[in-house]
């Protein structure tokens, strides 16, 4: 709640009132269903209804992590069996093996939120997105002179 001044007339604020504010945050699995919910809610509540965002994310995000992270350390052994060919040498065992925190960006998308009256405003539409999950895996190993000519 914050007061409400009017600063126009003197130098003197003078209390008009107040204005309250309040934020909700929701989830909302089905995303054929984003933009009826905020109409319905922009309709109920009035032209006062501010969305100030949507961003996607994953409910359950291990199962994509653990693909993540084998899909880097085959593609770090595949490099590091590619480095060694080109290099002359013979590629040992792992030694040593970490992972990067892994992480995932949600890519937010705006919906358009009707500000004027539910009635005259077109009805609102969710875009998908996409979230993208990185795993980072850094691996030394040992080599040794490769056998042959």
């Amino acid at each position: 709640m914050s007061p409400e001044q009017d600063c126009t007339t003197t130098w003197e604020l003078k209390l008009i009132g107040y204005a309250v504010s309040n934020q909700a945050s929701v989830k909302i699995r089905d995303l054929d269903e984003a933009g009826m919910i905020i109409d319905q809610v922009t309709e109920a509540a009035g032209d006062l209804v501010r969305v100030n965002g949507i961003s996607f994310t994953i409910e359950d995000p291990e199962g994509l992590r653990e693909e993540s992270r084998a899909k880097a350390i085959a593609a770090m052994q595949e490099k590091a069996e590619t480095m060694a060919d080109l290099a002359g040498v013979t590629l040992g065992r792992l030694v040593n093996l970490e992972e990067a925190t892994d992480f995932y960006s949600p890519q937010p998308l705006y919906a358009r939120a009707a500000m004027a009256s539910a009635e005259s405003a077109a009805d609102t539409s969710i875009a998908a997105g996409e979230i993208e999950i990185t795993t980072t895996v850094n691996g030394v190993y040992l080599i040794a002179p490769s056998e042959g000519p």
